[in-house]
């Protein structure tokens, strides 16, 4: 239960990240604009990035709140599992886009920077994402194993 909470402490930090990284856009791009010029919002990537990492926001608050309902009620409740769930099918489904983009960037473009991004970032956003959903497995069969015992009794 230790690491349980520890991890729920780092998982509230970067929900935090993303909450600042959100407001910064939304209360400050006009700022931004001024200091960069309006020519950075007209490319793709800007965007691209920015709702890559909107998706990925949501996964994290979706594994903080079960990270948080594992805590208050236990790790093998279903509510947990399910929020972890969905976290991970988010990082997956992020990671896969992100892998595709930077595949057609290294093909269509021959981006060098492409392809080391695809080699650290992107793999390692899949690999999280399996692992978070390796995790809700775990716990979705640790539910059976506890209503078996509970029959049992």
């Amino acid at each position: 239960m230790k690491i349980l909470k520890i991890l729920f402490a780092i998982s509230i930090l970067t929900s935090i990240y993303c909450i600042a990284d959100l407001i910064f856009l939304a209360f400050f791009f006009e700022e931004m604009k001024t200091l960069l010029g309006n020519g950075f919002t007209s490319d793709d990537s800007f965007w691209f990035d920015r709702s890559i990492g909107f998706v990925n926001s949501i996964g994290v608050f979706s594994i903080t709140l079960g990270l948080w309902n594992a805590i208050k009620t236990g790790p093998y409740e279903k509510k947990a599992s399910t929020f972890i769930y969905i976290g991970g099918i988010l990082f997956i489904l992020s990671s896969l886009i992100l892998i595709c983009y930077d595949l057609i960037s290294v093909i269509h473009l021959s981006n060098p920077y492409s392809f080391a991004n695809l080699m650290t970032t992107d793999f390692m956003l899949l690999v999280l994402g399996i692992g978070t959903i390796f995790t809700a497995d775990v716990l979705k069969k640790g539910i059976v194993l506890k209503q078996d015992n509970d029959l049992t009794i």
